[in-house]
């Protein structure tokens, strides 16, 4: 399999994406020399449209069926995963053709791995890769160590390689380090991987999009698919699946885990004190902000200091390294609180387990939940396969223990709603609106009538909301909060 070598030198390429970043790398390889095309599947904004000129490239949109009247006659091609549209490699016309022909399928992510000067430091899990990542970030910058990683939140609020990155390659020296988040999705379209894996955890997720559990885990495992003997893995030691699907193929192995794991290379916790073991004795070490075991977020740390003792950074330099770390927007996020009633925004929380987690970290009855948004695309319907059912089935379970109303909207909560009645779960107050404008106002009126100190307003979506709205839900409940209580 060919690989996006700094060494090559590319004659034809295609790029299957319209977007900032796919830009950005049109432009880095028409300046290599290559007469760079893009293809888009739907018509793109004009503001986007406005890119591609100074280009000096053809971008039209264009169906799978009038491409493949085409010859083939590219030889590399590198495909969006960012782009909402996206299909398996196996499904996209483009892929399918560069795969008949050997060459190249690639992406933005898999070309930043293979052109970093810099110490690469990729993040993958079924959850928690946003926070892992954005903490071995913080870990590494505050031990002075200079950090590349994705800023611009947009388009899907992820730590993903993007322009940014493309932008920074030229300055990146091999002392730097480039900490990326890395989907499933986005390791689909790879052929490199990190210096450093790690792996938050796993269980099934994305089965509409991937086909199978089989296929989601041969996907994640690309993470470490092409490391080198020297290369480290960080791996959740608490994971059966992920030990059972990420260990043996590893070169060096480091673990971290709620407890110790009696392995030469490994964090873990005791009692609420971090404890490290890196090929010599336990050494505690004081982060600067208190962990206990039930804590999910504990495990977000520890992969972080895993992965930063991988990296080099001596004991000394984690200390007190958390207690400047403010958190990831949009992630279990603590926007405010109106007399009383505290308000979270874990708007990535798209997925039964996310929600799940998120619920469990409150009270028994004490939740107004907001849930709902877009369940059906061109490509999928978001947890419909039999596994998403047994997670939908679980969390139906957590919202009749830590809710005491949810309010539902759109399609998703349509199919949430239908869950919950056949788990025959009635004992939260379920209200139905049409959309999310009318959820944040009886949200607002329904955790204010139940008002005291523990209350909480919890916007976790479980299915898909668009990133504007997702960006502005936490300030839209506060606003409605105050309001209420003006009124009232």
């Amino acid at each position: 399999m060919q690989t996006p070598s700094s060494s090559r030198a590319y004659r034809r390429v295609l790029i299957y994406g319209a977007s900032r970043d796919t830009a950005t790398l049109g432009s880095v390889l028409a300046a290599g020399g290559a007469d760079v095309d893009f293809v888009q599947p739907t018509p793109v904004s004009g503001s986007l449209a406005a890119e591609f000129p100074a280009l000096r490239t053809k971008l039209r949109v264009a169906e799978p069926a009038e491409m493949a009247e085409h010859p083939f006659d590219y030889d590399a091609v590198f495909v969006d995963a960012s782009y909402d549209g996206i299909v398996p490699p196996e499904k996209l016309w483009c892929a399918i053709g560069a795969q008949r022909a050997g060459v190249l399928v690639s992406s933005v992510a898999d070309y930043v791995l293979a052109h970093s000067s810099a110490l690469t430091i990729g993040v993958t899990g079924s959850a928690g890769k946003t926070t892992t990542a954005s903490l071995i970030a913080h870990i590494l910058d505050s031990a002075g160590r200079t950090v590349h990683i994705a800023s611009d939140l947009r388009p899907q609020t992820n730590r993903c390689p993007n322009y940014e990155i493309l932008r920074a390659l030229p300055e990146m020296a091999p002392t730097d380090v480039l900490v990326a988040e890395l989907t499933s999705v986005y390791l689909s379209f790879m052929q490199t991987s990190p210096k450093i894996a790690v792996v938050t955890n796993l269980w099934p997720e994305h089965l509409e999009w991937h086909g199978s559990m089989a296929a989601y885990v041969a996907a994640k495992q690309t993470i470490l698919r092409h490391q080198q003997s020297d290369d480290w893995a960080v791996l959740n030691g608490d994971d059966p699946a992920v030990r059972k699907h990420f260990a043996s193929p590893c070169r060096r192995l480091a673990l971290f885990g709620r407890q110790d794991l009696d392995h030469p290379n490994c964090v873990f916790l005791s009692g609420d004190i971090v404890y490290v073991r890196w090929g010599g004795d336990d050494e505690q070490i004081m982060l600067g902000q208190e962990l206990h075991d039930d804590d999910p977020y504990a495990l977000n740390v520890l992969a972080a200091v895993a992965a930063a003792k991988a990296a080099g950074v001596q004991n000394e330099a984690l200390a007190g390294t958390l207690a400047t770390f403010t958190g990831v927007a949009q992630r279990g996020e603590l926007v405010g609180e109106v007399a009383g009633v505290r308000v979270f925004n874990d708007a990535m929380a798209m997925s039964p387990v996310k929600v799940k987690r998120s619920l469990e970290s409150f009270s028994d009855g004490s939740v107004v939940l907001i849930a709902g948004g877009e369940a059906t695309f061109p490509n999928e319907v978001l947890h419909s396969s039999p596994e998403a059912r047994a997670q939908l089935e679980q969390l139906a379970d957590t919202i009749s223990n830590k809710t005491v109303a949810v309010i539902l909207y759109g399609e998703g909560g349509r199919l949430l709603r239908s869950v919950l009645l056949d788990r025959q779960i009635e004992s939260p107050e379920l209200v139905e609106v049409a959309d999310l404008s009318a959820a944040a106002a009886a949200a607002a009126a329904a955790a204010a009538a139940r008002g005291r100190d523990g209350t909480a307003l919890l916007f976790a979506p479980l299915f898909y909301v668009p990133l504007e709205e997702r960006s502005q839900m936490g300030r839209r409940l506060l606003r409605g909060l105050a309001l209420v209580q003006r009124e009232g």
